[in-house]
């Protein structure tokens, strides 16, 4: 079972444009596709588990910190 949880997208929005990345560089950083970067950021998709540890893992935060600005 794949495990999908809900985030905040404007957050990872917030997170990328604090490192002056476009989706594109952060797509080619985490290798995560551009759609699905794009889809996240606009609460399009829910992001499965193993996407969203990459992106925890990249922006160097906690899952703890991201739920508190959910």
């Amino acid at each position: 079972m794949k495990t999908k949880i809900k985030t905040n997208g404007k957050y990872f929005t917030i997170l990328r444009e604090r490192q002056n990345l476009t989706i594109k560089e952060l797509s080619l950083k985490t290798g995560i596709s551009k759609t699905t970067l794009s889809n996240i950021e606009n609460n399009k998709v829910i992001p499965r588990m193993g996407t969203l540890l990459k992106l925890v893992r990249f922006y160097n935060i906690t899952l703890t910190e991201l739920f508190e600005n959910y």
